[in-house]
């Protein structure tokens, strides 16, 4: 598949993250390109058991199988079995449970005592599960500085931040529109989006609904997913997470892909 200009894409995903759509542009690996999987029954007892590699157009990670649920078939009681061999590919999914632990985040795999939860989050799409998202670009497709141009020009206002990230705001009684978004400009860029999507013919609910995706840069590699933080800490998503809750836990998705690049 052709992935056109990086400039363009950097350029387009800052303006659709600006408009309200969380999707951004991606490369697939070709069906014709796809290799075959070896598996088996061996179901994961800590998720660390064994590791899989994978060549992400030159970077090579080796990743804990039991980050790896969405690979497993029949119902996560078939895995992926051959750490010598080297899959290839231009993105592919982890998927993580996350758990408070006093005032910091756990990101545990698939295992023998979260397993129902995998399996229940993998059949119906439930918010229990994180997916995130890891593609390999020639160079990382946010541009923090056109982004923070565009947040502006649309009409958000800066407000109060945590140290090394900008914050900006965008609210709209009618028609009702509410919105964060928190942007860390460095080697390793993020943009943490927060909205609000309680509403209906443009009118504001009495409940609100908070929705959040996550665009980063994680050495090199172009890191997407939409942590279910409001679900975990608090079984709905009617609660707006905090900005140091965010923060914090994209620091460990952080820590976590940069474990996997050797």
């Amino acid at each position: 598949m052709e992935c056109g200009k990086d400039r363009v894409l950097k350029k387009l995903s800052a303006l659709i993250a600006v408009l309200g759509s969380f999707a951004l542009a991606a490369c697939y690996p070709s069906s014709e390109n796809k290799e075959e999987v070896e598996m088996d029954n061996q179901i994961p007892i800590t998720g660390f058991e064994r590791n899989i590699k994978i060549d992400l157009d030159g970077t090579l990670l080796s990743v804990p199988y039991g980050y790896l649920a969405g690979s497993s078939r029949n119902s996560a009681t078939r895995w992926m079995s051959d750490e010598e061999k080297i899959y290839k590919g231009g993105r592919f999914d982890i998927y993580v449970h996350a758990k408070r632990k006093g005032d910091s985040w756990i990101l545990e795999p698939f295992n023998r005592k979260n397993k129902d939860k995998f399996v229940k989050a993998l059949k119906d799409g439930l918010p229990m599960i994180d997916t995130i998202s890891i593609q390999k670009n020639s160079e990382c497709l946010l541009d923090p500085k056109y982004l923070k141009k565009m947040i502006l020009r649309y009409g958000s206002k800066e407000i109060t931040s945590s140290k090394d990230y900008k914050a900006y705001e965008r609210f709209n009684e009618e028609p009702f529109y509410h919105e964060f978004n928190y942007i860390r400009d460095d080697e390793n860029p993020v943009r943490i989006q927060v909205r609000d999507d309680g509403r209906k013919n443009g009118k504001r609910l009495n409940e609100p609904h908070f929705s959040i995706a996550v665009d980063s840069c994680i050495n090199g590699l172009s890191v997407d997913y939409y942590p279910s933080i409001s679900a975990h800490e608090y079984g709905n998503f009617s609660k707006q997470p905090s900005q140091q809750e965010l923060i914090e836990y994209h620091l460990k998705i952080e820590k976590l892909i940069k474990s996997f690049i050797k």
